[in-house]
């Protein structure tokens, strides 16, 4: 009987002791992982003249514990380039994703980048870019 009750007594520990290591989060105020935290998603370049290329540039934060890696980076289309930080992000440092437009068709445009990163909270974000290009 006393083996018994020893027995169920260290099942229930262990049991205990799972579940408490299961629940341990990092007490540093960083996030566990890469932490993509981004200055802007967008930007209007309001009224554009034809043919004049205009760029400007996204900053990411990496806010978590371990280095932020840029995996792809693809614009909606081919009038815009996109120019990023290829080498890892370390924790408190700053990236930039540079989003070139032609400028090449007259009137509104609302364009799209799709940025794929490790972030844990939100891996995968879109950019955008928009304005007016006059004749």
């Amino acid at each position: 009987m006393t083996k018994q009750f020893i027995l169920l007594l260290s099942i229930i520990a262990f049991s205990f002791c799972s579940l408490q290591a299961q629940n341990f989060q990092p007490q540093s105020g960083k996030a566990a992982g890469a932490q993509a935290s981004w200055k802007k998603t967008s930007h209007d370049f309001k009224q554009i003249p034809h043919d004049v290329p205009v760029s400007t540039t996204f900053e990411i934060k990496n806010t978590g514990s371990t280095p932020l890696i840029i995996s792809e980076v693809k614009p909606s289309c081919g009038c815009t380039t996109p120019i990023y930080t290829k080498e890892p992000i370390m924790p408190g440092q700053t990236g930039t994703i540079k989003a070139q437009y032609n400028a090449a068709d007259i009137g509104k445009f609302n364009k799209s980048i799709t940025v794929v990163t490790n972030s844990v909270d939100k891996p995968r974000i879109m950019l955008y870019i928009m304005g007016e290009v006059l004749q």
